[in-house]
């Protein structure tokens, strides 16, 4: 040690030192624990919000949601669930920032950040006829073609072995 150096000095700064590192690691735990993205869909039929490490915490449908057709539906939860993350990797970002700004760290963080999103113009989407009732089917598609009548059931096969009658030929 440079005998310039005053001990106490140097211990008292190597502890300030310390104690700032526990309290922003302290504040990053706090703020990484509650970095989650909500994001609703346009119409608000679709309601997604993403946890901290990306993974989906909780998707959320209306009972409009249910009236599109499958892959509409698919794609509205994909685009919303996509904004919800992006608002979660800024809030993650965010808590980095006191303890990463300008490393190596931050660099491959800002690396694996999700492309940002385009907001969403409010789309009415035509429900899918099965969620239509029989009325309102009719008046998009006409009315249904008749249907051949049912066939008669066929007869039963008898079994002339255990049959005490003979067959008739």
């Amino acid at each position: 040690m440079d005998p310039q150096v005053d001990p106490q000095g140097w211990l008292d700064d190597f502890q300030r030192h310390v104690a700032d590192l526990q309290q922003k690691s302290t504040e990053l735990q706090e703020r990484l624990a509650e970095a989650s993205g909500t994001a609703s869909s346009p119409d608000g039929s679709v309601t997604v919000t993403i946890g901290p490490s990306g993974a989906l915490d909780n998707l959320a449908l209306t009972e409009r949601a249910m009236t599109r057709r499958p892959a509409e539906l698919a794609q509205l939860i994909m685009s919303t669930a996509a904004r919800a993350q992006q608002q979660a990797s800024q809030l993650v970002v965010e808590a980095l920032q006191p303890m990463a700004a300008g490393t190596q760290v931050m660099d491959v963080v800002n690396q694996f950040l999700p492309p940002p999103v385009p907001d969403e113009e409010p789309v009415d989407a035509e429900p899918a006829p099965d969620a239509l009732n029989e009325d309102e089917q009719n008046e998009r598609t006409g009315p249904p073609s008749p249907q051949a009548p049912p066939r008669p059931a066929k007869p039963a096969k008898r079994n002339y072995e255990e049959d005490d009658e003979e067959p008739l030929w």
